[in-house]
């Protein structure tokens, strides 16, 4: 079972990924959408931005967009980034539409 930030997380970079490509998406964006505080959420972007999973743009219509292609980020990646070892996961890539299948299989 996966922790609540792997969770928060995967369906936090799959927002920033599912959106038109360049255009961030903040926090509270990323909060609505999941039914939770954006207090709450705003260390999950941070981590992910430390593990070069998103970057952060600035100022008033910033948020955070991929920092690569989602092609080749994997859920290891993701995993690893808010977690730690992720030696038993496989190297899946973080496709919008497979962390969607993913995310309704296991919750």
């Amino acid at each position: 079972m996966l922790s609540n930030v792997v969770r928060y997380g995967a369906r936090a970079i799959t927002q920033v990924a599912s959106g038109p490509p360049g255009l961030p998406v903040s926090v509270q964006e990323i909060a609505e959408q999941q039914g939770t505080s954006a207090k709450y959420l705003e260390q999950i972007p941070k981590a992910l931005k430390v593990g070069g999973l998103v970057r952060a743009i600035r100022g008033n219509q910033g948020g955070y967009v991929l920092a690569r292609p989602s092609e080749s980020s994997t859920l290891k990646d993701l995993y690893e980034t808010l977690v730690g070892s992720a030696r038993h996961c496989k190297q899946v890539q973080l496709r919008p539409d497979f962390v969607q299948v993913v995310l309704m299989q296991w919750f």
